[in-house]
Parts: structure tokens; C-alpha cells; sequence
């Protein structure tokens, strides 16, 4: 299983973190966007393979999907993220 989206940033190399977050909501898992693709103003695809997530979240109780700024990575960082699928 897989977690794919699009993104493209207003000034290139955002980095949010993207936290997966199963339905007891303690156990949580999360990876930089910047481990997988390096933001730019273009639009470009970013995929999550959700296996590694395995041991620290229940896939099958998954409840959120969350895109975070640290307070001191925001900056005024603006990021595009389309066409969200979970596969």
C-alpha cells in the first residue's frame, strides 16, 4: 500500500512533515516531505510506501493523514498538494 500526491511549493524546498495517524490516535508515524521528494515550484508526484509504517501504525485503523510546519520551519512557506490517493 501506498500513499501518493502531488506537490509543488511557492518558493521550492518546503519541507512539512507528513504524519499518518491510526484511529487511537497516540500511535503516530512520520516521515520529512524532503526524504522523498525535493520540493520546487514545479509540480511533481511524491509517493509514501506505507509497509514502513507498519510497525508504528495500524494501517487498517488509519484515520489521518497530516501535512505539519514545525513553528520554525514555516517562514511563510506556501505548498500546493493535489490528487491524494491511497492505494
Amino acid at each position: 500500500h501506498s500513499l501518493t500526491f502531488w506537490v509543488r511549493g511557492e518558493r521550492g524546498r518546503e519541507n512539512p512533515t507528513i504524519v499518518l495517524r491510526d484511529a487511537r490516535k497516540k500511535h503516530r508515524a512520520k516521515v520529512p516531505l524532503a526524504q522523498l521528494v525535493r520540493v520546487t515550484r514545479e509540480w511533481q508526484q511524491a509517493t509514501i510506501n506505507l509497509s514502513a509504517f507498519k510497525r508504528k501504525v495500524n494501517l487498517r485503523d488509519l484515520r489521518g493523514v497530516l501535512f505539519i510546519w514545525e513553528e520554525r520551519d514555516i517562514n511563510g512557506e506556501t505548498i500546493e498538494i493535489d490528487h491524494i490517493q491511497l492505494r
